[in-house]
């Protein structure tokens, strides 16, 4: 996530590694980012689509960035191993 942090210009370090803390970490970065325009440009580099129908929960959509990218680490894991023939 920091990588997607950096290359989105914001820079942050995550000093926790529990995921109710982590997800807190990142709704505060993440409504940073909205008050400084740079919410769709995270959500393009994680690959998240969100619709804005209202105030935006922060939390929320921490939590669906810190799944995106833990899916895209599984998916990076998974495939770059090159054996693919345990694929359920």
């Amino acid at each position: 996530m920091e990588k997607d942090l950096a290359m989105t210009a914001i820079d942050h370090r995550f000093e926790s590694q529990t995921p109710d803390h982590l997800v807190k970490s990142l709704a505060d970065v993440v409504a940073k980012a909205d008050r400084n325009n740079r919410l769709a440009d995270l959500l393009y580099r994680v690959d998240v689509n969100y619709q804005f129908d209202q105030i935006p929960n922060y939390e929320e959509l921490a939590l669906l960035l810190w799944n995106r990218v833990t899916q895209k680490v599984w998916f990076r894991r998974l495939y770059s191993k090159g054996d693919t023939t345990n694929i359920q």
